[in-house]
Order: C-alpha cells, then sequence, then structure tokens
C-alpha cells in the first residue's frame, strides 16, 4: 500500500486515525441502539407496521447482536479480527441502507435483524483492535478515549434521532451510517496491522453454539416479553424453562469441546470474572438513560429538544472523564478508577431517586452529574482490566463474552426496571410506544414515586458493583499494578514467539 508509509511517518497520527476508525465505527453502533427509541412512534405511523410488532424493530437488533456476539469473537480470533470487522462493516452498511428504503414493516424488521448481526461483528474485535495496537503505558488512555467518545453518541441518541425525525427524516437516522462505515472500513482496510495466532486446529464447537442460541434467545424473548405480561404466564415460565436446559448442555459441551465457544477457563479467573460482573452493574445503571429523559419530558413538560440538552449534566463528562480513567488505571492500576467511579454512580443514582420527587430538575443536576462522572470513570477500566488477564489467544473470544453479558445485563435492567415503574403505572408501556408523533404526547408521564422506585432499584445493582471492586480489588495496590503490567508483557512476548504479523 502506497499510503501505509507515509502514515508510518507520524505514529501520533496514525494512532488518532486508528481511535477515529474504531470510535466512529463504535459511535455509529451506539446511536443506533438509542436515536431509534424516540422515533418508532413516527415510522409505525409511516410505513404502517403493528402494534405488536414495534418493539421488535428494537429488540430484533439487540436479540440478533446478543446471539451473534460470542461466535463473531471466535471468528475474529481464528481469521483474524481486521477481517472480522470489515466484514461487519459492510453487513452495518448494507442492512442500513435496506432500513432507509423499508417500505413495508418485513422490511425494517429484516434490516434491523442484520443490522444486529453486523454490530455483533464489530463490537468485540474493534476492541481488541484498539487493546493490540496501543503499548501497555498508553492503552488505558486509548481505550477510555475510544469508548469515550463513542458514549457521547450513545447519550445523544435520543436527542439526535429526535431533531433528524422532526427536521428532515427517521430514515436519515439510517443514511448517516452509509459514510460513517464507508471511511472506517477505508482506515480500517489502511490503519490496522492484522496478527493471526497460529493453531494447530481452528475447529468450531457447532452443537455447543446451537445450544447457546438456543439458550440466550429463549431467555431475552422472556426478559422482553416479561415487562409486558405478567410473569406468571405459562409461556414465559417455559421459555426460562428452555433457556436453563440448554444453558446446561451448553456449559456440559464447552468443557468437554476441543475447540470450546467459550473457554470456561476465562471464569476462573477472578479478575475476569469480577471484572465482568462490574461491568454488567454499570450496564444496567446505564440503561436508565432512557427513562431520565422521558421523565424530564414527560413529568417535569420540558419538549424533547430541550430534554436532550437539559441531559448533558449526564453525558457531557463522558468527553472529559473517560481518559481521566484511562490515565488514572495507568498510573495506579485498576482499584482507583472502578471503585471512585462506581462511588460516584452509586450517589449520583441515589440522589437522582429522592430528589426527583420534587419534580425540579435543578435538584437532580448534581446527581446527574455524579452520573456523568460515574460511568465513564468506571467503565473502560473495568473492561481494559478484564482482558489484561487474558491469554493473547483468546482475546477476541473475552471480548465477546463480556460484550454478550453487557448487552444481557441491558436487557435484564431494562425490563427489571420497566416492570417497577409499570407497577405504579400500568399504561405506561403502551403510551410509550403507541401516543402519536413522539413521546413528549405522553399525558400522564412516569409518575414521579414510580421514577424514583426505578432509579433506586437500579442504584442497587451500582452498590453490588462498588462491593465487588472493593473486595476482590482490595489487593490490588499501585505495586501489584506494576506486576500486573509485567505479567502482560510476558504474554505478549510469548505471543510474539507463536505469531506472525502479516500487513493486510
Amino acid at each position: 500500500m502506497l499510503i501505509r508509509p507515509i502514515l508510518n511517518s507520524s505514529q501520533r497520527n496514525l494512532d488518532i486515525l486508528l481511535l477515529l476508525a474504531m470510535s466512529s465505527l463504535l459511535a455509529m453502533i451506539f446511536f443506533d441502539q438509542t436515536g431509534l427509541a424516540v422515533i418508532l412512534p413516527k415510522i409505525q405511523r409511516e410505513i404502517n407496521i403493528s402494534i405488536s410488532s414495534l418493539p421488535w424493530v428494537m429488540n430484533s437488533y439487540l436479540l440478533s447482536t446478543t446471539i451473534v456476539l460470542i461466535f463473531a469473537g471466535k471468528l475474529g480470533d481464528i481469521f483474524g479480527h481486521k477481517k472480522i470487522v470489515i466484514c461487519g462493516s459492510l453487513i452495518f452498511l448494507v442492512s442500513s441502507t435496506i432500513c432507509a428504503i423499508a417500505f413495508s414493516e418485513l422490511v425494517l424488521l429484516m434490516g434491523r435483524v442484520i443490522q444486529g448481526i453486523g454490530a455483533a461483528f464489530i463490537v468485540p474485535s474493534i476492541g481488541v483492535i484498539v487493546f493490540n495496537h496501543f503499548p501497555q503505558k498508553k492503552r488505558g488512555t486509548a481505550m477510555s478515549i475510544y469508548v469515550g467518545v463513542a458514549s457521547i453518541f450513545l447519550s445523544l441518541g435520543p436527542f439526535i434521532g429526535g431533531i433528524l425525525a422532526q427536521h428532515i427524516s427517521w430514515r436519515m437516522i439510517f443514511w448517516i451510517n452509509i459514510p460513517i462505515a464507508t471511511l472506517s472500513i477505508m482506515l480500517t482496510f489502511i490503519i490496522v496491522d492484522e496478527i493471526k495466532v497460529i493453531r494447530l486446529n481452528h475447529g468450531f464447537d457447532w452443537f455447543g453454539g446451537l445450544s447457546f442460541a438456543i439458550s440466550i434467545t429463549a431467555f431475552v424473548v422472556a426478559i422482553m416479553n416479561a415487562s409486558q405480561l405478567n410473569w406468571s404466564i405459562t409461556e414465559i415460565l417455559v421459555l426460562f424453562l428452555i433457556g436453563f436446559i440448554f444453558l446446561f448442555f451448553f456449559i456440559k459441551t464447552e468443557k468437554t469441546a476441543k475447540n470450546p465457544l467459550i473457554n470456561l477457563i476465562l471464569f476462573k479467573n477472578k479478575l475476569f470474572l469480577t471484572s465482568s460482573l462490574i461491568f454488567a452493574s454499570i450496564q444496567i445503571c446505564l440503561v436508565t438513560l432512557i427513562f431520565f429523559a422521558i421523565f424530564i419530558q414527560n413529568t417535569l413538560n420540558y419538549s424533547i429538544s430541550l430534554a436532550g440538552v437539559l441531559l448533558l449534566p449526564a453525558t457531557l463528562p463522558t468527553v472529559f472523564i473517560a481518559p481521566i480513567g484511562g490515565i488514572l488505571l495507568d498510573r495506579f492500576g485498576p482499584k482507583l478508577p472502578i471503585c471512585l467511579g462506581m462511588c460516584m454512580l452509586t450517589a449520583g443514582m441515589l440522589w437522582i431517586a429522592f430528589f426527583s420527587l420534587k419534580q425540579n430538575y435543578w435538584l437532580l443536576c448534581p446527581g446527574l452529574f455524579l452520573y456523568g462522572i460515574g460511568i465513564p470513570l468506571a467503565m473502560q477500566p473495568t473492561f481494559t482490566t478484564s482482558l489484561s488477564t487474558v491469554e493473547p489467544t483468546l482475546l477476541g473470544v473475552a471480548s465477546a463474552t463480556i460484550t454478550t453479558i453487557r448487552q444481557i445485563a441491558g436487557t435484564i435492567g431494562l425490563a427489571f426496571i420497566s416492570a417497577i415503574i409499570f407497577t405504579y403505572n400500568p399504561k405506561l408501556s403502551q403510551q410509550l410506544f403507541f401516543s402519536g408523533d413522539n413521546v413528549t404526547h405522553v399525558t400522564t408521564g412516569i409518575p414521579a414515586i414510580a421514577f424514583s422506585k426505578g432509579i433506586f432499584s437500579a442504584s442497587l445493582f451500582a452498590f453490588a458493583g462498588l462491593l465487588l471492586g472493593l473486595c476482590i480489588l482490595k489487593n490490588i495496590t499501585k505495586n501489584t499494578a506494576d506486576s500486573f503490567k509485567r505479567i502482560r508483557l510476558q504474554k505478549s512476548v510469548k505471543m510474539e514467539e507463536s505469531t506472525k504479523c502479516i500487513p493486510e
């Protein structure tokens, strides 16, 4: 390639371009997860989607992503993460075009399912690419910037989506993916050097994969419907039973498989297991942002555009705090940023839960600010820590495993919090989806007491994450963090002895 030598003249420029490409892909995926939520009624009206199918515009994406993540991580380890990212980006580009030109319910749902598959291919591998590209001393900062920049679009998705739908067209949410995916594909192809791990066997555990897919599908569908149906309904119980049966088959198969889809030895690593659970608790808290937006609009009676501005205390700190979390990780190890972040997140959510009863936005601001600082401060150090003790040959599967845990945690958290809120206002779930042009037309909104209870329940997960951090990470000091780095460097040396670099 002729462009690559030019880029090599400045390693800093190369690093910036790689972060730009990977952050853009992650931002694109984050935006599609949240930007669509506020415009579902508009889509329903324009292409005549049935009431029962409308929630699946969101859920089909979540389900296909959750199922395919582990497969994609494994494929990345086998064929190389650069190839998987490019493949996933092409899938996402094509599926976004399908969604943008959708003229019927079937076409839109098909596009969303394919989008979820593309996202599942992209997410685990871009994390591994960033992780492997940067040296140990810069890795925490790089990972924090990579996720921090993308998280802005996760937070502002409902606001930007509402603006695009109101002033241009809801289809722009999908059309905007085309140039982003195209640019990222070009940069990935030019910049990223593939590292292939030489293995004697590239086998794939198909029976374990099938068991996993059935189990996750049953769990996710059950959870998605649990907040709309009665928990005692037979169909929900049967789905959970199927999920547990196939989960049992999956675990049993993975223990004896020559090439397991998930290497269960990952979970024998206390640091990996703990980091994964903390990451899950953060994701449960992150989904409460949806309810913040609805509460500000419909209970405090602010417009959809202004609500996005009023959420800035919870979203804007991400830009500044995410790099700080990486710097603290690099200098002091994982204990300080993770525990400090989880402490602030817990305090912020408790503040919001209490002062939301006053129905005064300005009283909520300190809590929103603590929430906005706590999540980025803890999130990326947690993710980086979880990968730091994993063998290089398992990075793709490990990244996919954490992302799958995050997806499932978000689904469970959303259903759990929704169930608590809907207990105080059972009609709210239908109003949120089927109230007209946008959610500002909901007349009843979320009662303050229901919102308070829901946020308080979510804060318990944040507190559990804090306790996990304090208990398991209590012996990780700066000295042990340095040892931690040396172990990681030793693994990198071993990887270099058993790998070859293949520029593409």
